[in-house]
């Protein structure tokens, strides 16, 4: 059975005979997980489709401290 039949049935309530899938990660997991997820995507490829996604450099924050007094701590970025 082709992907959108699935979803077709799915939502017409027809009793599909497994569930439709769509696996969302965030950068992070394909960043550090590159090999891994291209085997779970290939051995199980999603049932949406939809256009290819590219995330911009990621922003990494500083670590603060915050005061005890509670004043609002200083937050800088940079990019990596």
């Amino acid at each position: 059975m082709k992907s959108r039949d699935l979803v077709y049935q799915t939502l017409e309530f027809n009793r599909p005979e497994r569930v439709p899938r769509d696996l969302w990660l965030l950068p992070w997991a394909t960043n550090q997980h590159a090999e891994k997820v291209r085997q779970i995507r290939h051995k199980y490829p999603d049932d949406f489709g939809g256009p290819p996604v590219q995330y911009a450099d990621p922003i990494h924050m500083k670590s603060v401290p915050i005061p005890m007094n509670g004043a609002a701590p200083s937050i800088t970025f940079k990019r990596v």
